[in-house]
């Protein structure tokens, strides 16, 4: 019975020294690699790097969750323009491509059709997003424009030519946002 309560009776004492400064070195080296392992989230979802600390105190922090500071601004603004969307007045990246085209050519005799994707340089982003909210209007008005031609229309690189250019003409007496700068046909078969 005595064993038992040495046992019990001895106390343990916390070694004195170093446990804080085990705590501040744990959580230093956890935040360094939470913020290295945040940063590579954003790059890798987002495709940039996040903001720089150092900003001109001028320009409001839109990563703030609470912007509703100043006279009645209301936080996130719904008419204010995103610092990373484009003007609506700067071109696209890349041509609009529309969707693949197959028509009867207005051909008596034996029944011939054109397939044919068109693609759309764009002078505005707004075009854009004109052509996609349009897309019923602009597809009658291409389908209307092919099934017109004759086979003789199609054939030739002159033929092609005059075809891409009553398509941006059409096309830019319809659209209201912007204009069409150059028309591709990336696809383009007579059968």
């Amino acid at each position: 019975m005595a064993a038992e309560e040495e046992i019990n009776s001895v106390e343990i004492t916390p070694v004195k020294g170093g446990g804080r400064k085990k705590l501040v070195l744990v959580l230093l080296l956890s935040s360094l690699i939470g913020g290295l392992g945040g940063i590579m989230v954003v790059k890798t979802f987002l495709g940039k790097a996040p903001p720089a600390q150092d900003e001109s105190p001028d320009e409001p922090d839109s990563d703030d969750e609470d912007n509703s500071g100043g006279e009645g601004l209301g936080g996130n603004d719904p008419g204010a323009e995103d610092d990373d969307a484009p003007p609506d007045d700067a071109p696209p990246s890349s041509p609009k491509e529309l969707e693949k085209f197959t028509v009867n050519l207005n051909e008596p005799g034996a029944p011939r059709y054109l397939v044919v994707t068109v693609a759309l340089k764009l002078d505005k982003l707004a075009v854009e997003e004109e052509i996609d909210e349009r897309s019923l209007e602009i597809k009658d008005l291409l389908s209307s424009y092919f099934s017109s031609l004759r086979e003789r229309d199609t054939r030739g690189e002159s033929a092609r030519e005059e075809m891409k250019t009553n398509i941006q003409r059409r096309l830019n007496n319809t659209l209201r946002s912007g204009r069409v700068s150059q028309v591709l046909l990336p696809e383009f078969l007579v059968r």
